[in-house]
């Protein structure tokens, strides 16, 4: 069984420059899924897409492979991350006659994932065998949430009155660190957001997702604590 890792990296960010290679205690950020993706027992193939020959000398360093420069217009700020996999996939097929059979896209963003999260994931879907698996994390329940209108308070949902926490359900959000699928389907749907799509279920110390800095500050502390503990 093939399975191949893509990580789709531009350049450039508006939150921190260069983003997805910012230091992180002492390693571009981007090397720490990298490191990830390259220990997995599945042997991955693990393929970088960038637009930046900078980029492509660091990620090579950390053992990835970067066949191509992305084209500039998938290097866009609205550009979903979930095309340059796409088109990965598509010169994969055109220039070596196949396609993998497991793809997995991990975002650079999300350094505090280990490879176990990795093989986990890729395990559950190999068990499911359709669809996707797509990494979530718990979150707050939505009648937690309010917006503001005429500078007042709103609910977003009906509130129970008097309700208590355990007394809801449980709530999940993406947390933008692991997508698997196969190829052909991901091809065939251009999204891994499909039906059926199974949760891969991680814990927030390990759900990050580093937008800026305060994120990065955050990361940075988590990884101390691992390391203390490990």
């Amino acid at each position: 069984m093939k399975v191949i890792c893509i990580i789709p990296a531009r350049s450039g960010s508006k939150g921190i420059p260069d983003k997805n290679i910012a230091m992180l205690s002492g390693k571009p950020l981007i090397a720490y899924t990298i490191e990830a993706a390259v220990k997995s027992a599945y042997k991955p193939r693990v393929m970088v897409s960038t637009d930046s020959e900078q980029y492509a000398t660091i990620c090579t360093e950390y053992g990835a492979e970067i066949p191509y420069l992305r084209e500039p217009e998938l290097a866009e700020d609205d550009v979903h991350a979930v095309y340059p996999v796409i088109d990965m996939l598509k010169r994969l097929k055109e220039n070596e006659g196949e396609l993998p059979d497991v793809v997995v896209m991990l975002q650079p963003t999300s350094p505090l994932r280990q490879t176990k999260h990795i093989d986990d994931a890729i395990s559950l879907y190999l068990k499911r065998k359709e669809g996707s698996v797509i990494s979530v994390t718990e979150s707050k329940a939505p009648h937690y949430i309010r917006i503001i209108k005429d500078g007042k308070l709103y609910p977003i949902m009906a509130l129970p009155k008097n309700f208590q926490r355990q007394d809801l359900d449980n709530y999940y959000v993406g947390n933008g660190s692991i997508y698997v699928s196969s190829p052909v389907f991901l091809l065939e749907h251009e999204t891994f957001k499909v039906d059926p799509s199974y949760p891969y279920i991680m814990g927030k110390e390990y759900s990050i997702d580093v937008d800026d800095r305060i994120d990065l500050d955050i990361a940075e502390a988590l990884l101390a604590k691992h390391d203390k503990n490990s």
